[in-house]
């Protein structure tokens, strides 16, 4: 980042803890504009507001029904930023199917508007553990820990409900993760390979694991011994926009 890098200017004095700031980036190719989309969700309503490159202010967008949203990254695929959700009338929907509360959130960064992506059909009793959404090879990604299991779904087509799949489902007492302080530790998927192979990180602890598909074999690796350790996954993307105009 150098000092001339755009800088977007959020009125932090309006929001007051617990609030839901989520922001997303994206990149319109229909104008060649490269954007940030805020969802404001302090209110009963969800305010989606867009700034883009070269913008001197925050746009107003459009505005609709409030979500609890369960993380604050959006998911950018297909000229769409997603956020997972559920309505929050009632959350956290305590002795319900809590599955079938959850939807996504999808902003199209070309027409602006947004609509609701449909869930895997999946029946389940009880919560979902750290329900999350991510893109692999271009794809919508849905992953969550249910009982003893850890599955992860891909919309192969995005957009269209049948084309869900679930291609991770393994014993989660099969990964052996280290435990520190008695507290459990959810697996977080890294990175998809052509074949479908996962590979799995331990947010808390340094451990990896791959998940070999064809063999429906886990293989585990630990590269130092850290209580403190934090991973997270993104697309590498170079970017198309020059520090300076021409």
């Amino acid at each position: 980042m150098s000092e001339d890098s755009p800088r977007l200017r959020i009125p932090f004095n309006d929001y007051r803890y617990p609030c839901s700031l989520n922001f997303g980036f994206g990149y319109d190719d229909r104008s060649d504009t490269y954007l940030v989309v805020f969802l404001d969700n302090k209110s009963h309503k969800i305010e989606v507001s867009v700034h883009s490159l070269g913008d001197s202010c925050w746009r107003n967008i459009l505005s609709c029904d409030a979500l609890v949203t369960l993380g604050l990254s959006g998911a950018y695929v297909c000229g769409t930023i997603n956020w997972l959700g559920a309505p929050k009338s009632g959350f956290p929907y305590e002795g319900e199917n809590f599955m079938n509360k959850l939807k996504i959130f999808s902003y199209n960064v070309k027409n602006e508007k947004y609509n609701y992506l449909s869930m895997p059909d999946v029946r389940c009793e009880g919560s979902p553990d750290a329900p999350v959404i991510a893109v692999f090879n271009g794809c919508l990604w849905f992953s969550y820990r249910q009982g003893t299991r850890f599955l992860g779904w891909t919309m192969r087509e995005f957009g269209v409900a049948k084309s869900w799949t679930l291609l991770l489902n393994i014993n989660y007492e099969d990964l052996h993760i280290h435990v520190p302080y008695g507290m459990p530790i959810i697996p977080v998927i890294l990175c998809i390979s052509e074949n479908d192979d996962v590979l799995l990180g331990s947010y808390g602890t340094a451990e990896f694991f791959l998940y070999n598909k064809k063999d429906n074999r886990i293989d585990r690796y630990e590269l130092f011994n850290d209580n403190m350790f934090c991973c997270f996954s993104h697309d590498c993307v170079q970017s198309l926009v020059l520090p300076y105009p021409n």
